[in-house]
């Protein structure tokens, strides 16, 4: 099966064929052997060239959160030409200045409040979802610009928690 995905305003060709213990993804001139284990209908544990990876995945629209260890990725599905569906009603444009919940749940910690100085992989937040509790990290080094949930608040997947600036602005 080939897919055509954009992740990064970068159009990706995946390839993917069963395995004998998973699967056989191609990415360009790259072979990833990857065997998957359902943890729940939106969890998996990823074993990808023998590291384990707890991955959870969710759906809005025409896009998919992928949350990876504590990092939050959105791809979308590519179109010819290089349009994406759905980019108006998803936060994409502001993907890597956002922190955005990787699946419905509840935040059950904050770790920053606005004006704080947060480095690329640093624990903003954290949600519980079916008992299970995932990092919401910093794509990117900068500022938290604003902050917009509160412990106990829930979140759907996609939902922006916390806006940033660049540490260039």
């Amino acid at each position: 099966m080939e897919l055509n995905l954009t992740f990064n305003n970068e159009e990706y060709r995946l390839g993917v064929e069963r395995a004998e213990d998973g699967y056989e993804v191609t990415v360009g001139d790259r072979i990833y052997q990857v065997s998957v284990r359902p943890i729940s209908s939106n969890t998996f544990s990823l074993v990808i060239h023998g590291a384990n990876r707890l991955i959870h995945i969710a759906s809005a629209g025409r896009a998919t959160y992928v949350a990876v260890d504590g990092r939050q990725f959105c791809f979308q599905e590519a179109t010819p030409g290089g349009r994406k569906h759905g980019t108006r009603d998803l936060p994409i444009d502001r993907r890597e200045l956002t922190a955005i919940a990787p699946m419905p749940g509840r935040v059950v910690k904050l770790n920053v409040t606005e004006g704080d100085r947060v480095e690329r992989g640093h624990t903003l937040a954290v949600v519980e979802a079916m008992k299970m509790e995932n990092e919401v990290r910093a794509p990117i080094d900068g500022y938290v610009d604003r902050v917009l949930v509160r412990e106990d608040d829930m979140v759907n997947v996609g939902q922006v928690m916390i806006e940033l600036k660049s540490g260039e602005d």
